[in-house]
């Protein structure tokens, strides 16, 4: 094994480019970026790239810490592992976290194809292709529990880095109704005899004319 897997190597480089010392996206690159000309749709789906490994589970801490420090060796992340966390440098195994650096490296490739970096900033049509996998992956580690709470069918397959005001506050507007908590409310407020004809409705043998037709309508309304 060579000390720095060549995708990592390059992607080291351009996390460099496009990440000031504090994690936060440079609206104008430096290193290897400086003055490329690379449109900033481009620049801002690499920082969507950056983002899924540094800032989700997708790879392990051992290559975010890695990949973060421009001049770091695979062999200098355990040292830089033990300053993070405050731990002795003895805790951490140099085979395992050269291992893992490996294994995430792989599994960047396996994903995203060997030529993703040149894809995502050089090459033709291949941006959606990237931005979908992104989404795809992200949706398999967002946690649940939040879109659990919506009773509708949202979108796992589509991300957006950006909103403005308005839309997001229709878009807050039109999900409201449909949360949880929201239908807790209203089922609490519900008349209890109104819900026991709704009931008698739907179960009962021996409807009028008036109880068919009125089923008639819930049917229409719910179908």
């Amino acid at each position: 094994m060579s000390d720095k897997p060549k995708i990592f190597k390059q992607l080291k480089l351009y996390i460099y480019a496009i990440m000031d010392k504090n994690g936060n996206y440079r609206t104008v690159p430096r290193g290897v970026l400086k003055g490329s000309n690379i449109p900033s749709d481009r620049l801002k789906l690499l920082w969507q790239f950056v983002s899924l490994l540094l800032d989700t589970e997708f790879i392990h801490k051992e290559s975010k810490v890695y990949l973060s420090n421009l001049g770091a060796t695979m062999k200098d992340t355990r040292m830089l592992l033990a300053d993070i966390e405050d731990k002795d440098i003895d805790s951490y195994n140099e085979k395992t976290i050269i291992n893992r650096i490996y294994t995430d490296q792989k599994k960047v490739e396996q994903v995203f194809g060997n030529s993703v970096l040149s894809d995502i900033l050089y090459g033709i049509n291949t941006g959606d292709r990237v931005a979908a996998i992104i989404a795809g992956e992200l949706a398999k580690l967002m946690p649940s529990s939040l879109k659990d709470e919506i009773c509708l069918d949202i979108k796992n397959d589509c991300i957006c880095t950006e909103l403005d005001s308005e839309r997001f506050q229709q878009f807050m507007e039109t999900i409201v109704p449909y949360t949880k908590s929201r239908m807790r409310f209203v089922s609490a407020s519900l008349d209890d005899e109104a819900v026991g004809y709704f009931n008698y409705l739907i179960y009962g043998k021996r409807l009028t004319d008036l109880d068919k037709e009125r089923l008639d309508t819930i049917k229409n309304l719910l179908g």
